[in-house]
Order: structure tokens, then sequence, then C-alpha cells
């Protein structure tokens, strides 16, 4: 059984979750993490490859944790406090797929990835410092393509944005 079902048998309506002084339903998580599993799908990962989350503890952490469980992929959480060289250090160790980052690691993940061969995709929230082509540049030199940006974690985690016909995360 796949951990992400447990959630299928609450209902739509009840509460589930607590954070930023709201409630999250049992509804919304499942439509985010079901836009999240299809996100991940659509950035061309399949079953097996692992996902670095390094998000603080919050919904977006449960919805992103949720959605890699749901696309069959492997969730490694790491400490979204960890100093760039501790991030970087554990990142190289994991060398995920994909980085899901928010909180302080999203600040710096542009920056730690782009030591990884193959560099991880990005999915970071909106505003976060993008890859740099100085990131890029060294990573290119060293024979790796540089992080690549994926969509926003709000684009990429919003309940509704999954296409059902294509499977993809649709922008806005």
């Amino acid at each position: 059984m796949n951990l992400a079902r447990l959630i299928e048998a609450h209902p739509a309506g009840g509460r589930a979750l607590y954070d930023r002084g709201r409630w999250h339903s049992w509804g919304e998580v499942r439509e985010r993490a079901a836009a999240a599993a299809a996100g991940l799908g659509s950035l061309g990962l399949v079953p097996g490859d692992r996902v670095a989350i390094a998000w603080p503890t919050s919904v977006d952490f449960v919805v992103a944790y949720l959605g890699v469980l749901a696309a069959g992929l492997v969730a490694v959480p790491l400490n979204p406090n960890s100093p760039p060289a501790e991030l970087a250090r554990e990142l190289a160790v994991v060398s995920p797929a994909a980085l899901l980052a928010g909180g302080a690691a999203a600040l710096c993940a542009a920056e730690v990835s782009a030591a990884l061969s193959p560099s991880p995709v990005l999915v970071l929230p909106a505003g976060s410092p993008a890859p740099t082509s100085d990131a890029a540049a060294s990573d290119a030199a060293a024979g790796g393509a540089g992080p690549a940006a994926g969509p926003s974690w709000e684009e990429f985690s919003a309940a509704g944005s999954v296409s059902a016909a294509a499977g993809s995360v649709e922008g806005g």
C-alpha cells in the first residue's frame, strides 16, 4: 500500500491540518498532493527516482511528501534550516532527481544544487533566487547542465492545477 493513499478515507470537508492560522481540509490536501504528483511526472521523473524535500514543517511539506509518494517516487526529507554546506553534502549523497525546497533552503537551493552532477530540477516558492549564470556556468564546465528551474511551488501544488487529460501542471 502506498502511504499517500491513507488520506483517501477522510471526508473531503474534514479538518486535516492547521497551518498559518487556518484549517486545511482533507480534500484540499488530496487535491494539492495529486497536483504535485502529476507535476513531478511532468518533469520526467519516474517511479523510484529520489526527490529531496527541504521544507519547513507546514501544509506545504505534507503536500510535497504525499505528492512524492503518490507519484511512486522516493521522498528524502532534509532539514530546511541546514547551513548551505551541510545541505550541499546531503544532496551530494542523495543525488536527487528533483529538489523541493522552501524556507531557508529555498534561498540557497540553486547555489548548492549547482555543484551536483547531474543537477536536480528545482521547485521553489515564487520569488526564490533562481539559478545564476555563474552557477550554471560552473556546472557546465564540470560537464553538467546546471540546475534547472522547474515551475514555482505555487503553480506546482495548486489544487485544481492538474490537467486530467495531459497529466501535467498548468501555469497560473
